[in-house]
């Protein structure tokens, strides 16, 4: 990786949602499959969390209507992609903002790999902010060439 990527994981417990800021300046970008290498499904796994068999890649009958809403399940999924894309070192930094009492819970998924990338961790719950006003209070965080 030749420029410094730092990404940001938002997360209430439920709702997830990936940015990246790739070191140019410090504006944020969403973060969408195909985007990095080797990241293809996380967004499926992530938004529809639908319980898999541990088999097969099948949906287990009678559950494709219910979303798994198990925080743990989420974390361990966050936790899994993260650390994958650590170890190829996707990006260089992390920082995750969440409610206290998830920030605390979500370090417990989190591998030692991941946790030593984190640069920030943000108590608050900002998911619903506008790009902007994310932009605005993490600039302060971001890396930038300037």
């Amino acid at each position: 990786m030749s420029k410094k990527v730092t990404w940001v994981v938002f997360t209430d417990g439920y709702y997830i949602r990936i940015m990246f800021n790739d070191g140019l300046d410090t504006s944020l970008k969403v973060y969408r499959d195909g985007d990095f290498e080797k990241s293809s499904d996380i967004t499926y796994k992530l938004i529809t969390r639908y319980r898999v068999q541990q088999t097969s890649n099948n949906i287990l009958p009678g559950e494709s209507s219910k979303l798994d809403s198990n925080p743990d399940y989420l974390f361990g999924l966050l936790g899994e992609f993260l650390l994958e894309q650590a170890s190829i070192n996707t990006f260089n930094d992390l920082i995750v903002v969440s409610p206290e009492p998830i920030l605390d819970k979500l370090n417990d998924y989190l591998p030692e790999l991941v946790i030593k990338r984190i640069i920030a961790s943000i108590p608050g719950d900002y998911l619903m902010l506008s790009q902007d006003k994310l932009e605005e209070t993490l600039a302060t965080y971001l890396p930038t060439t300037k």
